[in-house]
């Protein structure tokens, strides 16, 4: 009773298998002594309230391909049905130096994921993303795989998931014309991937908490390695302030590109 009146869900579970191991023939009744809570309501695809997420406005400093001071904004959105989890997110950077637009990148994820047992899990996903100053005019990124939840505790989550994939790159590339005038021409390719993926959050206190996403996405062309670190600090149930660290780095980037990009931001979240 007393580990039940705390709330914590490890103590009670810490009691009911001491008390499972020195009372082995009551096993079943000292189980069923433990109320089990009521399913969370599920909400249908289309229903607002079975969405949650968080929008983030920043101000951000670029160095590599772009140097400047930019603004953006970052979405988030997850419902899950059954086993069944949808994700979308999106992100929007705009920045320039001396009345130019220097920095222009934005795109957007699509995922699914499939839970096949308490830690493992598939899924499938697509991304979109344009980077007028990387080389690239856009990219379509497809890959599918599996997952598995190492931790799932309340403060420290941590998963990784890999699999295949193909990406669609569109370069854009300076082509000098007999006349002696250079001008843009379209290079797409088609390259099958492999796709490697880390997501860790920790929460410290009530208030402040630390994530940690990083992938690499290998193709024939270039191998692709993203990092990214956010510190959170709660100002309310529903804002946050959030700082964080973008790194992407490029194996083989376009002709006269920089191989590593890096992006440092502070913003403001909002949760819905």
């Amino acid at each position: 009773n007393a580990a039940l009146a705390s709330g914590d869900d490890d103590k009670v579970a810490a009691v009911v298998e001491a008390l499972q191991a020195a009372y082995p023939d009551e096993a079943d009744i000292i189980a069923a002594s433990v109320p089990v809570p009521p399913p969370p309501p599920e909400y249908g695809f289309f229903d607002p309230k079975g969405w949650d997420g968080e929008t983030e406005l920043n101000a951000s400093l670029a160095q590599g391909n772009s140097e400047n001071l930019a603004f953006g904004f970052n979405g988030l959105a997850e419902n899950k049905i059954g086993r069944w989890t949808h994700a979308f997110s999106t992100y929007v950077n705009v920045g320039g130096a001396d009345g130019d637009i220097t920095q222009e990148r934005y795109g957007a994820l699509y995922a699914i994921d499939a839970q096949i047992t308490d830690r493992v899990y598939g899924f499938q996903k697509i991304e979109y993303e344009d980077d007028q100053f990387s080389g690239f005019e856009y990219r379509i990124f497809y890959s599918l795989g599996a997952g598995a939840q190492l931790f799932d505790k309340d403060a420290f989550k941590w998963s990784v998931e890999a699999g295949p994939g193909l990406r669609y790159s569109e370069f854009s590339e300076q082509v000098g014309t007999p006349d002696g005038v250079t001008e843009p021409v379209e290079d797409p390719r088609t390259d099958f991937a492999a796709y490697v993926a880390s997501d860790l959050s920790w929460t410290i206190t009530e208030a402040a908490s630390i994530g940690h996403v990083a992938d690499v996405t290998y193709t024939e062309t270039t191998t692709t390695v993203t990092s990214r670190i956010v510190f959170d600090t709660k100002i309310n149930s529903r804002m946050s302030t959030r700082i964080s660290a973008d790194v992407r780095y490029e194996t083989d980037p376009p002709l006269d590109r920089e191989a590593t990009d890096t992006v440092l931001s502070a913003g403001l979240v909002v949760g819905f």
